[in-house]
């Protein structure tokens, strides 16, 4: 992880032509780092993304200039032993909501699975980077045996499924974690909002998709948990707030996953 201070030129080569996502044109790297990363390597210096988020709504993306990069911004310490503790343990799977939170070097990159386009019904469909090859999702996870696991996706598949064949996807996959890792504690993070101009979904229709996965899990035993942490990032209006969003009004900037992991950590201990 970067320590604060340390100085990193990222060449970020990318447009943002989303259906109705409009946004501000230009961020500085430390707000748009995560926004729409399809490869991330934390050990390199210079990373340059071609991406953005679901090919099923990127109108046109194509390269058409450089922006660099500033000082990164860094995660604040957090004086709590235990949530630092579960911050340094916990793998991530899930989309490229999910790969923000490795992005931004919130959580260690290297316990980040995360793709573009990656959701509870394709999981199985999608490989990433693992011991010097690649593997499945479920197969990293048999592996790692970790303490805890978060699940961050959903944007995905909201737009293809009604609310509750959606939920039951989603347990379908998070029951095949459970038949793998009978011991890990496994955090269900609720879908993020998006900014009120943004014409892929509604908050509306996120908030009522979040409602099912609540319900479908509610009742699945005291190792499940559904977090939604999203809720922090809403205005007034219920829609992602202008300083929380990376300028496409759907991926996050750096403060957001910090106030989501705050909210995590309130549901932990407090």
């Amino acid at each position: 992880m970067l320590k604060k201070g340390k100085e990193i030129t990222v060449f970020l080569a990318l447009t943002l032509i989303l259906s109705g996502c409009g946004g501000e044109k230009e961020k500085s790297r430390s707000e748009v780092k995560a926004a729409a990363a399809v490869s991330v390597q934390s050990t390199r210096e210079t990373v340059k993304y071609t991406e953005t988020i679901n090919t099923e709504i990127l109108t046109e993306a194509a390269v058409t200039e450089i922006l660099c990069g500033e000082t990164e911004n860094v995660q604040p310490i957090d004086n709590n032993d235990e949530f630092n503790d579960f911050k340094d343990n916990v793998v991530v799977i899930g989309d490229s909501i999910a790969l923000g939170y490795g992005a931004y070097e919130r959580l260690p990159m290297k316990h980040v699975f995360a793709k573009l386009n990656a959701s509870p019904s394709k999981m199985d469909d999608f490989k990433f980077e693992y011991a010097g090859g690649e593997a499945s999702a479920l197969t990293i996870l048999n592996d790692l045996q970790p303490e805890f696991i978060m699940l961050s996706m959903g944007l995905n598949d909201i737009t293809t499924y009604s609310a509750e064949n959606f939920a039951e996807k989603y347990k379908k996959f998070t029951d095949s974690i459970i038949e793998s890792c009978p011991e890990s504690e496994i955090y269900i993070m609720g879908i993020t909002p998006v900014k009120s101009d943004c014409e892929y979904t509604s908050n509306k229709n996120i908030d009522e998709y979040n409602i099912k996965l609540s319900e479908e899990f509610e009742n699945y035993g005291e190792k499940i948990h559904f977090v939604n942490a999203g809720t922090v990032l809403k205005n007034d209006n219920g829609s992602l707030n202008n300083e929380y969003s990376s300028g496409d009004g759907i991926h996050l900037t750096g403060a957001a996953y910090d106030e989501m992991l705050k909210e995590l950590e309130n549901y932990l201990y407090k």
